[in-house]
């Protein structure tokens, strides 16, 4: 459990994309109700911000 929360809470390697916080957090409490879907804040990250961001460490 305490491995996996530093793997999540890990900051970032570059900038913050703006809206990719306020996106993970509407994923995942719509996941908690049912039925109901949000429509998710700003644009998407780039596929490459979310590799920098969740991929293994270097």
């Amino acid at each position: 459990m305490r491995l996996g929360g530093r793997q999540f809470s890990r900051p970032a390697p570059g900038a913050e994309h703006p809206h990719a916080k306020e996106r993970l957090l509407t994923i995942a409490l719509d996941g908690l109700r049912a039925p109901g879907a949000t429509e998710l804040p700003g644009d998407p990250p780039s596929t490459e911000w979310y590799e920098g961001r969740w991929g293994s460490p270097s």
